[in-house]
């Protein structure tokens, strides 16, 4: 047989258990976050009908990984959580009790270019709140990212927010065709990535002309105070009833995540804020961390219309935000952000002969019965060479039983970390951890 090279397709990797451990760590804390809220899990299968998912992802369209299989049905690899979300909710509609809260903490895959934190198989963190138009539900989306990061011990975030319709009535005054809307949108979307002159740029590849541009660039340049910002937009747009209800309905929402406590000084009004994804209706937003770049570790926005596509004569409103876990975990690692994990080994048992195995044995029983990730050293080497395994491995302790510590019937605990060592009673050791 002829030797195959081993290598991993662009874009898709191997996890090391250090890496694991990291996401893990990130996954349960997710959770146990979304949990706290009220929200139940959901999980959506990795294929679906590719007209389940085409059409509404606007020019992302095309990063969908989508085949025909052997039955010749055409098929799609979930590209977001958001979508089959709105699928299930549209077939299970009669069974559910709205508002329907839940997360789904998933695969997805996009055929996208491979970068620094972004990959073609990565996990998001999801969560959506459907059957309710209320900004009490945008509101609280934004409470659970803001708590959820501040639980990862990260540099201060910042939430930037704002509201589809507030650029669209904007545009609505200019001289501009009613199907350039979505051009623009598309433009500006790409503002963090190629900056205010590849916006420019992209806008008149796409028959954007002046005046207009200089205007959409003047409009979306606008920055102060919160309320400054509002004040200043319902006497420009005074004379749009959407525009006027957008920005009322903004108002409304920084006043609710006031009333969350949520300071102002995590809270940022971006009028250039538009996501790029089509389904988006209402308010929308991103949360960045200025200290690691001007990529958003979180996005999302309310959707009113999603569910519609899969029902006749049915509106079923929806809001909804996804964490960038790829970055977070990234920046966790890169960082070297301490994290508490025990998905790893935590001790590490040795054996020094064959006469003294089973006392090992039954060491490694005892531990892991005490809730401790306990690793059994598998030959009879010399102390040393067990060391340097658990060092090279990053086992924090190792539990030495030699024939000494048989007689006397107690356990050395050896900190690998700062090299202290001490004597033990073997069911001590979970308390010894504790204290270390």
């Amino acid at each position: 047989m002829p030797q195959i090279e081993p290598k991993l397709l662009q874009g898709f990797f191997d996890y090391t258990p250090k890496q694991m451990a990291i996401r893990q760590y990130v996954i349960e804390k997710w959770r146990n976050i979304f949990r706290s809220f009220g929200y139940g899990q959901l999980e959506t299968p990795v294929l679906e009908y590719a007209d389940v998912l085409m059409g509404k992802y606007g020019e992302e369209e095309k990063l969908i990984y989508h085949f025909y299989d052997h039955g010749e049905r055409h098929i799609a690899m979930r590209y977001d959580q958001t979508v089959p979300f709105a699928r299930f909710v549209a077939i299970n509609k009669d069974n559910l009790k709205f508002p329907y809260k839940r997360y789904e903490i998933n695969r997805v895959w996009r055929a996208e270019a491979a970068r620094r934190g972004r990959k073609r198989e990565f996990y998001q963190c999801d969560i959506d709140i459907v059957g309710t138009e209320s900004l009490m539900a945008d509101a609280e989306i934004l409470q659970v990212l803001h708590y959820g990061f501040l639980e990862f011990n990260l540099p201060k975030h910042v939430i930037h927010i704002s509201h589809r319709k507030i650029l669209e009535s904007f545009l609505a005054t200019l001289d501009l065709e009613k199907d350039k809307f979505i051009e623009v949108n598309r433009s500006i979307d790409k503002l963090d990535k190629v900056g205010i002159d590849g916006v420019i740029q992209e806008m008149k590849e796409r028959g954007i002309k002046e005046p207009n541009i200089s205007k959409i660039i003047e409009f979306i340049s606008i920055k102060g105070e919160i309320y400054d910002v509002l004040n200043f937009l319902r006497d420009k747009l005074q004379d749009s009833e959407i525009g006027l209800k957008a920005v009322l309905e903004l108002e409304t929402l920084f006043k609710l995540l006031k009333e969350m406590n949520i300071s102002d000084n995590y809270l940022s009004f971006n009028p250039s804020l538009v996501r790029g994804l089509d389904y988006y209706t209402g308010a929308v937003f991103e949360l960045k961390i200025e200290e690691f770049g001007a990529s958003a570790l979180a996005g999302g926005g309310r959707y009113d219309n999603l569910c519609g596509i899969f029902l006749d004569d049915v509106q079923i409103s929806g809001v909804g935000v996804a964490v960038g876990f790829e970055r977070l975990c990234l920046l966790i690692e890169e960082n070297n952000i301490p994290i508490k994990s025990n998905v790893n080994t935590q001790i590490l048992v040795t054996v020094f002969s064959d006469n003294l195995r089973q006392n090992s044995l039954e060491a490694a029983s005892v531990l892991r019965k005490l809730g401790i990730n306990t690793e059994i050293y598998l030959e009879n080497d010399k102390i040393a060479k067990q060391f340097k395994y658990a060092d090279k491995n990053n086992i924090p302790f190792v539990l030495i039983i030699g024939e000494e510590e048989v007689k006397k019937e107690v356990v050395i605990l050896k900190d690998m970390i700062n090299g202290d060592q001490r004597e033990v009673n073997l069911k001590d050791v979970l308390k010894s951890l504790e204290t270390s």
